[in-house]
């Protein structure tokens, strides 16, 4: 059952239904005789034995499962310097103090990594500079971008001070990168993302 029990898709799934994937494997393994069983048998097993303790129907849970594989199979990014560096564009304003640098990095499933610096904003200076790598401190927020919905930003990282979990300013380029790549490794740990 070594195979199964490093399976990070199936993991995940007992992640999102709030239950621990050993004690399914432990209850597969005394059910089954899976030494005879091929690894898909097992995974039937597995997945028909999680399904039963969910309380879900199988076709959905089952569903679940090949999701969770995808998400598996699809390569994680890791946000970069020179990402972080292309991202920004000029945003102009009617009011020339509050002219900005924005920037957005898109991160799997939909979410995407603000950074913005210039008037206004939680930046250091909060000023327009020349280039957006001037700046020393930068305003981040991590959206949903289908949903409208700010990530809960403390949930990442809570040494960093939020104005309600939402957007969090002040920070250095190597600290934007360590939070953003943090999110990226929650997801594909099966984190159930929380909103501010």
């Amino acid at each position: 059952m070594k195979t199964l029990q490093e399976n990070n898709a199936f993991t995940r799934l007992c992640t999102k239904h709030k239950i621990q994937a050993k004690h399914i494997i432990e209850i597969v393994e005394k059910t089954f005789n899976i030494q005879y069983m091929s690894v898909n048998e097992q995974e039937v097993a597995l997945v028909r034995t999680l399904a039963i303790a969910v309380g879900e129907d199988y076709a959905v849970v089952i569903g679940q499962y090949f999701d969770a594989i995808h998400q598996s199979e699809v390569k994680s990014i890791v946000i970069t310097d020179q990402m972080f560096t292309d991202c920004f564009m000029i945003e102009d304003c009617v009011i020339p103090q509050y002219k900005k640098w924005s920037g957005k990095i898109e991160i799997k499933d939909d979410f995407v990594l603000s950074i913005q610096a210039g008037g206004g904003m939680m930046s250091t200076p909060r000023v327009f500079l020349d280039r957006p790598q001037d700046y020393e401190g930068y305003e981040i927020a991590i959206l949903n971008n289908s949903q409208g919905l700010f990530v809960n930003l403390n949930e990442i990282d809570s040494s960093i001070n939020t104005t309600m979990g939402q957007v969090s300013g002040y920070l250095s380029v190597e600290k934007i990168l360590e939070i953003g790549n943090k999110f990226i490794r929650m997801l594909n740990d099966g984190w159930e993302v929380q909103y501010a």
